[in-house]
Order: C-alpha cells, then structure tokens, then sequence
C-alpha cells in the first residue's frame, strides 16, 4: 500500500476546460527519481494510490480512470503533485508539449501564437508549455535542437500533466476555458516536424457540456437584437450543443428583440443547422462572450464540505496573496500614465470611431503629430513620444496630409519621430503576420503609440460582427501592446446607426481602454471621449478641417488637403443635426407630436402614447402579439438618445430631430 504524503490542499482549486472536466480520464502523478538517473521523472497513479499499469486503455485501465474533480481530490488527500490526464482515441482531443520554450518567464512568440486560441498553461518546470487541441494528431515526438523548442504530440495513447497555470494570451483571447481546432499554423509545424499531415476531421466537433441551465444563463445577458451574423451562430450553438433540441431556449430568447421573425421561420432557419457538413459553429461562439458579460456560467470546483477534512493551510511571510492595509496600499498606488492629458492614456488599447467624412483620419494624424512633436494638443500637456502608424488604407491622401501639416508647421518630415508602415500591412487575425509586426517593432522601437488606420484594413476577411473574428484580433492587439510596450490605437468606422458606436462587434468597447468618438455637424466637428477605464469620459472638443493647396497637378489642378483647427461648436449647430433614428422610433415621435398638439414641452400620459402606436404599427403574422414591447422599447431608446423623457407615467419630448 501506498504511503500518505503531506496533505495538498491547493490541487482542490484548479480548474479546467468542461470539454476536458467531463471526460473520466484524469489520474494523479507525483516526481520520482529512477535508480542511475539524475532527473526525476512524472510517474502516473490511478486515484487509490496505484501505479498505472497494464495496457492503455484496456476495460482494466479505463475502470481505474476518474473524474477531474475525483483526482484533484485524491491528489490533495495523498499529497502527490498533482493531476494528469491520459489520452485515447475516442476523446477527440491531442495534448502538445512545447519543451524549452519559456526563458525568464516570456514565451516563445510563435509558440505562443500557435497557441492563443485554444486552452494553453505552463508545465510543472516552468520553461515549457502544455496545450489542448480538438481532434486527433497522433502520437509524435520531436527533440529539441538548437536554437529551436521540442515539440510532442499525444492523441491516442499516454498521459500529461495539468498545472492550470494558463497562459496570459489565453486569457486575453478568452480561450482559458476553451479547447479548440488546431490553427493552420499548428498544423504546418505539425507537418515540417514529423512529415505527416494529422487526421484531423474538418467536420467533427464534441458539444462542450453546458447544462440547460447554464445555456438559459448566457442567453439572460445577451441581446436578441445583436447583429444578424452573431444571432444566427447563437442559434446553431445551441442548435449543437442540445443536438438539436434546444429550440425553445432559441425562439423564447429571439423573441425578446425586435427583429424577431416568428416561431415559423425560426423553425425553418433551426431544421438547416448541421446539415451542410462543414465544421459546426459551437456553443463557444456566444459562451465566451456571455462570459464577458458577466454571466455565471462556471463549473463548481469542489463543495464546501471537501474542505472540512484537511488541515487549516500555514500562510508564508506576507501572505499567498499580500494583503495589505489600506495605507500600504495607498502608498503604492501608480498614477495614469497620460500620452494627452485627460484624453488619451497610455494604457494598452483604444479606439477612435466616427463616420466616413466625419474627419478621424485626420485628427488621429494631429494627435500623433503633437506627441511626436511633444507639444500640447488643443492646449493639453502631451507626452513626447515615438509613433508606428500602419496606413492600411489611403496612402496617397496620407502623404498629402503629411506634407500639409508641415506646410502649416514650417516642418520637415525629418522633424516627425513618426514612422510609416504602407507597403505591405500587417493581418491582426493572423498569428504569424502578428508575430512579424512584433519582431519588427522590437528591431526598429521602442513606440509609445502604435496606430492602426483603419481597423477594417488590418483585419481583411474578418467578420467584424463575430465575437470570434474581433476577439482574437483585439487579443492579438494587447499583444501587441504588452509585447512592445506601446498603446495600440484602432481607427474605426461607425455602424449604420452612428448613435449606437463603434461598428461591428459589441465587445469591442469593452475591450478598450478608451474610445473616442469624431462627429460631424455640418461644417464643424467634434471628438468626444466616449470611455476612459481609468479617467473621466463625456470630454469633448470642437475642431473644422481648414484646406491647404499644396500645388498643382499635370493638368494645372489645385492639389489640396487639409489641416486641424480646434475650436467651440455651438449648440444650437448640435441640435440641428439629424439623428438617426428607427421606423418605431420615428413612429412614436410623429404620434407624440401628434398628442402634444405640435408642442414640443407638452406632456402626454405614457399609456395613452404606447396605445395610439400599437394601433398604427402592423400586426404581424407571429401568433404572440408584440407590438406594445416595439412601441415601449422604442420609446425606451429615445429617451437613451436624449430625445424624450419619462418620469411617473408621464412622457414629454425634449426637441425635434428633424428626423
């Protein structure tokens, strides 16, 4: 019989992947030093203390496998150091080790790359690293050589550890919690270290095990009228994750916007899912956004009772987590770094939006002027600062930019400590381009501020409204950024309906540090702060384009371009500009005029204006009659926009919108 070690109580808090927490094939492990060997090796143990033995995956071996929770709570009570998993063809999944791959804690850059999308930790030693895959990739192993890292692969046969140590990149990505594909990148190494191709299955995809519960709690956070692309792969998530049976929890949810097609066309669009034979779209698609949400979607680790039976812990000097008094604290405390005071901060993300001809190309080309120059922009202390600006669109109109500010300046561009990227622009879905972009600015920085112009441009072929698309992209972004040192700031466009953003993604803002939204009214213009993490938002400064002829053409043509002025918009000149609006929304503004008799501050009781909308929005063909929920939403949004105002049952519209 085995000896019983010291207790270790820490092993009852890992956590792991549910694909991987839902398979019966974890065991314990413990470092045991063979006779005649210097390097003590991980011996694997069956949970009663056993040492595994026999054939893997024999009925015998399988038998003695259990649960993640059952083996971190055997490797607690025994005190081993830790847990393991053993790998079979029938789990769909390939364990990879990366040997020698972490120096002073930083990773290999193109391991880490390899890596970002899928669930990744550090292995016991610390200088490699462990990650999981879906499918099967065999069972290969390839040494380290110089100048390069080991590589294995374990798909069918063997056993590895779990630190749950997970990668800062992972959780970046919000890939901790998520095993996934091999990247097209994991499969060339795949190939040029052992010269096979894998057998993977394009089309297999396991569900990722959330119960109902679980699946009605992410849909309780996430909105029925995102866009299009998003709604439809929540709907095939569940669609393959119930195995078809989840259609209820996808027509009660779609019923809460007001998009919503009906019980009938959602029926046709559910009896299309998983028949076109291609890789499905999972539950991970809206999981991990629900996540970000604030859904509570976690697996319980252990119950309180688990506890009960191991002895109180002794705490080191200073404590597992440094506590520390609230004066300790407060004399340690970093104030915010600014690159523009107040505005923009050097944190490691931003965005600056607007729509087309709103002017933001050319007020992020002043801002990044002013921090080269390191004079203050629109009378606000500036850092001085080395600029990247990746021109991924417009290049001749850049260089008239450019060559406008200096006129107006009296500068060269030899006076700008800006450098350009145009000729060929980095792709930020892409790991290896990503992986270029930071060995570049490592040759050629270090840069405080690294602008991307536009945001469309250095993601080509990405769906801007999937989380999955605009997540890796911003992931890859704060890489960028922890990597380099420097703040990445995104040029972006506006969607349809400026007044709800930035285009695309709604997990966009919060992934941001800060956004600062351009608009146009009329003539004039302005830049708002629209978020600051760490400051004050609602700032906003006024600013007109002002033309400068820097010559002519061939055909004796004005060539022109133009320059920033900063200065007040009245708001009166504000009021007039149109806000966009939808039908509903219209609809409830014209009849509320209609109420108030054309007057403007006159009140109107909100029962009786939800009434007389309802009675002029069409009924649709839906059994389920939601025009009230329309009307009331729709009043709801222009009260958000600052256009009405409700209090006590009473609504009042503020001005027109001459909408």
């Amino acid at each position: 019989m085995m000896p019983i070690s010291s207790i270790n109580p820490g092993l009852l808090t890992l956590k792991a992947p549910n694909y991987l927490t839902r398979l019966p094939g974890w065991m314990i492990w413990k470092m045991e030093s063979a006779p005649g060997e210097t390097k003590p090796r991980k011996i694997p143990y069956y949970s009663s203390g056993v040492r595994r033995f026999g054939v893997q995956g024999s009925p015998k071996d399988r038998a003695q496998l259990v649960s993640f929770d059952d083996a971190k709570r055997a490797a607690a009570m025994r005190g081993f150091d830790g847990v393991g998993f053993a790998l079979m063809p029938d789990w769909h999944v390939t364990a990879l080790d990366f040997d020698h791959c972490v120096t002073d804690g930083v990773v290999d850059p193109s391991v880490e790359l390899m890596v970002s999308g899928t669930y990744a930790e550090l292995s016991p030693s610390g200088t490699g690293v462990r990650a999981f895959v879906l499918g099967n990739l065999g069972d290969r192993k390839s040494h380290a050589q110089a100048n390069e890292f080991g590589f294995e692969v374990f798909g069918t046969k063997g056993f590895v550890t779990f630190t749950g140590q997970v990668l800062p990149i992972c959780e970046l990505s919000g890939s901790d919690t998520v095993i996934a594909p091999p990247t097209p990148e994991l499969i060339a190494l795949h190939a040029s270290r052992f010269a096979v191709q894998p057998e993977y299955s394009a089309t297999h995809e396991p569900i990722i095990g959330l119960t109902e519960v679980q699946l009605m709690e992410c849909l309780r956070v996430l909105d029925p009228d995102m866009g299009h692309d998003d709604w439809l792969h929540v709907g095939m998530g569940l669609h393959h994750e119930t195995e078809g049976d989840g259609f209820d929890l996808w027509d009660n949810w779609s019923s809460r916007g007001e998009q919503y097609p009906g019980r009938e066309a959602l029926e046709k669009r559910w009896l299309s899912f998983g028949q076109s034979g291609v890789r499905p779209v999972t539950a991970r698609s809206f999981a991990r956004q629900a996540a970000r949400l604030g859904a509570d979607i976690a697996v319980d680790v252990a119950r309180a009772s688990e506890f009960d039976v191991l002895p109180e812990p002794v705490a080191p000097a200073g404590g597992h987590f440094k506590i520390r008094s609230t004066a300790d604290f407060m004399l340690n405390v970093q104030p915010v770094s600014w690159l523009v005071k107040g505005v923009l901060p050097h944190a490691q993300l931003g965005i600056l939006f607007g729509e087309s001809g709103s002017g933001k190309s050319f007020l992020a080309f002043d801002l990044c002027a002013s921090l080269a120059r390191g004079i203050e922009w629109n009378n606000l202390k500036t850092k001085q600062s080395r600029v990247l600006y990746v021109v991924a669109e417009g290049v001749g109109g850049f260089h008239q930019r450019v060559q406008a500010y200096c006129h107006q300046s009296g500068l060269t561009p030899s006076d700008l400590a800006i450098d350009i990227i145009s000729d060929v622009t980095p792709n930020l879905t892409d790991s290896a381009s990503v992986s270029k972009l930071i060995a570049d600015i490592r040759l050629c920085g270090p840069y405080d501020l690294v602008v991307m112009d536009t945001f469309a441009q250095v993601t080509p072929g990405a769906n801007e409204n999937a989380g999955e698309d605009m997540g890796r992209a911003l992931a890859y972004c704060k890489k960028i950024s922890q990597s380099s040192g420097a703040m990445v700031l995104l040029v972006h466009h506006s969607g349809k309906d400026a007044s709800k953003g930035a285009r695309g993604w709604s997990g966009l803002r919060g992934a941001s540090d800060v956004m600062l939204e351009v608009s146009r009214f009329e003539d004039d213009r302005c830049v708002t702060v629209d978020k600051q993490k760490d400051g004050h938002d609602g700032a906003s400064f006024g600013f007109t384009l002002h033309t400068v002829v820097l010559g002519q053409d061939t055909d004796g043509d004005d060539i022109t371009s133009c320059i920033v002025s900063y200065g007040q918009i009245s708001e009166k000149k504000r009021q007039r500009t149109k806000i966009k609006l939808g039908d509903v929304e219209k609809l409830v503004l014209r009849v509320a005029h209609d109420l108030a008799g054309l007057s403007d501050t006159s009140k109107i009781e909100q029962t009786t204006l939800i009434d007389a909308c309802v009675a002029q929005i069409p009924k649709s063909d839906s059994t389920r009659d939601r025009r009230n929920f329309r009307a009331t939403r729709a009043l709801e949004m222009l009260c958000a926009k600052g256009l009405a105002e409700c209090s006590g049952g009473v609504v009042q519209i503020l001005r027109d919108t001459n909408a």
